[in-house]
């Protein structure tokens, strides 16, 4: 296996955008108060793009989003790590908390839901999360089925009865400027409002961050008038105007991968040596060695369902490791990690060839 240069996982923040569309919606908004303190973003790590995919572009639906089709996805490539229902419960979560330390993420918490941006939910669902184990899904899903799973996952922190509440908040305090549908064409508007049906008006705000502006600019104020629930309720039905909200009444367990089934390289018949090397990118650091670390190996490549096989890894004085016996056919795919300092690299995906 050729060497590759371990590169630093290391968060970063979509920033891009981020700050004028706060303020043109603190601006254009009127009518329905959604008021409440955004949750820290840094209390939602796990939906920020890792660092191999720093700037994935925000690729826009070609409809609208369907969460039905959303829960047919997730049941086959999502619940076995995420649970059924988003809690981060799935039949995979303990083992991938034992492998990785963390378990996967509950997408319905509000320091998930209500802290991240649209863009953030399509960066890390295109992108995935090696690290956590969570493969890319941009390869497999086309961009409409993400957005489709996106929806769906929004559906699970907004049931139906949030969004009636919801509805009943905006018809009687929103409606009459934003319109019936959010298109900024209720009867009392006064000038150009924001379409709030269009996904693109706020691709890069967070629900949590709609609160703050709208409670600070917002005219008429709504502060101390509304509950969080109440603020919450109306957010998530606002939202639910760029998307089809319509579930399927059943998700089948039969869809979601179970757990300990055997992974399609386990009964390759070649038995092959990966050799590998750790490499100081600083110019002039000394070589790292004598170092721990860990290889994933994902049979037919990260986008499957399966549980990756993992070899921890002794690095020697050198840099250097070795995996023997390991199963593999064309079309897996693995990385590995180091720990240097506090620090764990990864590698890039590589496929076995």
């Amino acid at each position: 296996m050729t060497s590759h240069h371990l590169k630093s996982v290391v968060r970063r923040r979509r920033l891009t955008g981020r700050t004028a569309g706060v303020l043109l919606l603190a601006l254009l908004l009127a009518g329905c108060s959604l008021s409440a303190p955004p949750p820290a973003r840094e209390g939602a790590p796990l939906l920020t793009p890792i660092a191999q995919q720093p700037d994935v572009p925000v690729e826009l639906p070609t409809r609208k989003p369907s969460a039905a089709n959303g829960a047919a996805i997730y049941a086959e490539k999502c619940a076995g790590c995420h649970g059924p229902v988003g809690h981060g419960d799935g039949e995979r979560a303990a083992q991938i908390q034992q492998q990785v330390g963390v378990p996967p993420a509950d997408l319905t918490a509000d320091t998930v839901a209500r802290a991240s941006t649209p863009a953030e939910w399509y960066a890390v669902i295109s992108a995935g999360r090696i690290e956590r184990l969570m493969p890319p899904f941009s390869g497999s899903l086309s961009i409409d089925d993400r957005w489709d799973v996106i929806a769906h996952v929004w559906s699970l922190g907004s049931p139906e009865t949030v969004l009636e509440r919801g509805q009943a908040i905006y018809a009687g305090r929103c409606a009459a400027c934003h319109g019936e549908t959010g298109k900024g064409d209720g009867p009392q508007a006064e000038g150009k409002l924001i379409d709030l049906s269009d996904l693109v008006s706020y691709t890069d705000i967070a629900p949590g961050e709609w609160d703050n502006a709208i409670n600070t600019t917002h005219v008429p104020t709504f502060n101390g008038k509304l509950d969080p629930a109440e603020r919450a309720a109306v957010i998530d039905y606002v939202r639910s105007f760029t998307y089809d909200t319509a579930a399927v009444a059943d998700v089948s367990p039969a869809a979601t991968p179970q757990a300990g089934a055997t992974p399609a390289a386990t009964t390759a018949e070649a038995g092959v040596t990966i050799n590998g090397s750790v490499v100081n990118g600083t110019n002039g650091a000394a070589q790292p060695g004598n170092l721990e670390g860990m290889l994933y190996y994902f049979p037919g490549g990260v986008d499957n369902a399966g549980a990756p096989i993992t070899r921890t890894l002794t690095i020697d004085a050198e840099g250097r490791f070795t995996v023997s016996d390991l199963k593999a056919q064309a079309g897996d795919e693995l990385a590995a990690n180091v720990l240097f300092g506090d620090i764990t690299y990864w590698s890039d995906v590589i496929a076995a060839e």
